[in-house]
């Protein structure tokens, strides 16, 4: 028992923690008194990985929810906006190195930042790979990470966090539009072939929301004064 209480510890990483609780688990069976440590390693997990346990909880319960098509996950629009985005950042920093405004740059370039590195991690989850904080979620909700019966309902989850994320982040509006405008030059100059039939719903539902962050900030852009750089 000393073993297992020596790696249950708010100082030990994930891996640790994981097989602390497999043995504590196990040794539940035997002996009622682990079941103290098997609550308080559970309990480490939600405080130290808190944000991450959050996100799979509601990531698994949409793949249980998810009845769509697969998507098309090489059309991804958020993707590229937010690319093009992290590049004008890039330029600016240089461009505003000596500017009193370079604070403000550098805000703004943080919050892309994360917006982007957010979708990258969830773009590259995997049913094959999964981590172990995944597998317990998976799990809970009632799933196999191995059912491949899963993988389209997990690749439509995915989007659609994908999609939560980009619209979540706080963005400089004029260089949002730019960044979306570019980018649907781009996708008309090279069309991608659909693997989804508009009558799916899913490609039309894209594009509806397309339309409406450009709608949205075109009212923002002309209706309000912006104290944002331009």
């Amino acid at each position: 028992m000393r073993a297992i209480c020596r790696a249950a510890n708010k100082e030990s990483d994930i891996a640790a923690l994981q097989l602390a609780l497999d043995d504590a688990t196990k040794a539940v069976e035997k002996y009622s008194e682990y079941r103290a440590v098997v609550d308080k390693i559970n309990e480490i997990l939600q405080d130290k990985y808190q944000e991450e346990c959050l996100f799979y909880k509601n990531f698994f319960k949409n793949v249980k929810d998810y009845s769509g098509v697969r998507p098309n996950t090489d059309y991804e629009f958020e993707h590229t906006v937010i690319k093009k985005l992290e590049n004008k950042y890039q330029n600016m920093l240089i461009y505003y190195r000596e500017s009193d405004i370079l604070g403000k740059v550098e805000e703004e370039h943080r919050e892309v930042v994360k917006v982007c590195s957010k979708m990258n991690w969830i773009s590259n989850l995997s049913l094959n790979s999964p981590s172990i904080l995944m597998a317990k979620h998976a799990e809970a909700a009632g799933l196999d990470t191995s059912d491949i019966s899963i993988d389209n309902a997990f690749e439509g989850a995915k989007r659609l966090e994908i999609v939560k994320s980009f619209k979540d982040g706080k963005y400089n509006q004029r260089l949002l539009y730019q960044s979306i405008q570019e980018t649907m030059e781009e996708f008309e100059r090279n069309p991608k072939k659909e693997e989804i039939e508009e009558d799916d719903g899913w490609f039309t539902w894209q594009k509806g929301l397309i339309m409406f962050l450009i709608c949205a900030i075109l009212i923002y852009i002309f209706s309000t004064p912006s104290k944002n750089i331009t």
